[in-house]
């Protein structure tokens, strides 16, 4: 048999495709289809050079038909494949609704919506970012929750690979951005703050703090919700303090100054 003619098909699979060619025998029952390791779930005789296979669900990439007629086997490679998968919507299931932004302590769900995700659990995998979840849980073909990791970057692709076939999103993910609380001198360490709040990530590399419009001589990460700087001579008055965590800062005006000093003043007669 010569296999000359299919095409692209839905992960469900169950979607009849024409195969055209010569060779394929003079009677129904002569006839068999295979979509690369698995037999088609019916294959219909039309005639010497036409058959209907119906196919089975998958999520590879493009794969080889062949086609069997008695003892003879033809095979096109390359020749069929299943739709990759589209990602149609972000949600959530946290608490207070809303998509998009999540903690920078990360180990929060989010589904992921959309078709071609496969027919069973171990077809589907999900990355935020360049990050795989820490876990990904198969709902459905169209349907997929992600437990994401941590993190303290900007907005973010969401990718979601079933079997050999790659779907992405594009920008519809972020962590929070750092919120500075309050601001404390520490007075037994002299040119030293506390400051808290919170998104300000889960590891000391991450975070950096400026006073008015001048970095933090040195930054200690405490924790996602703890940073000390100790800020550098000034003489302005009030200034703000910001804190940045990967690509996103947080900003609280009007809560440092710089103390005014007095020493005396020498009078004296003056013409």
């Amino acid at each position: 048999p010569d296999v000359g003619r299919t095409g692209n098909v839905p992960s469900t699979g169950s979607v009849g495709i024409t195969l055209r060619g010569a060779g394929f025998g003079s009677l129904a029952f002569s006839i068999s289809g295979r979509v690369g390791q698995s037999s088609c779930e019916s294959s219909v005789w039309e005639s010497d050079s036409s058959v209907v296979c119906r196919t089975g669900r998958g999520v590879g990439g493009a794969r080889r038909v062949s086609l069997t007629a008695m003892v003879r086997t033809g095979t096109l490679s390359g020749a069929m494949t299943y739709d990759v998968p589209s990602l149609g919507n972000l949600g959530n299931q946290i608490a207070g609704g809303g998509s998009g932004n999540r903690p920078s302590t990360g180990s929060v769900s989010i589904s992921v919506g959309g078709t071609g995700f496969g027919m069973f659990a171990a077809t589907a995998g999900v990355r935020v970012g360049h990050s795989a979840c820490e876990a990904t849980d198969w709902l459905s073909d169209s349907s997929v929750v992600c437990r994401t990791g941590r993190g303290v970057r900007g907005s973010r692709r969401v990718t979601v690979t079933a079997g050999a076939a790659v779907g992405t999103l594009s920008d519809v993910f972020s962590f929070d951005s750092g919120r500075v609380v309050s601001v404390e001198h520490n007075e037994s360490v002299g040119t030293s703050l506390t400051v808290a709040g919170s998104g300000f990530g889960s590891f000391g590399g991450s975070v950096g703090v400026r006073v008015g419009y001048s970095g933090c001589e040195a930054t200690e990460w405490i924790s996602d919700s703890s940073v000390v700087c100790r800020y550098g001579s000034g003489v302005r008055g009030t200034r703000r303090v910001a804190v940045t965590a990967g690509e996103r800062g947080g900003t609280l005006t009007e809560v440092f100054s710089y103390a005014t000093a007095m020493s005396g003043i020498s009078m004296g007669n003056v013409p």
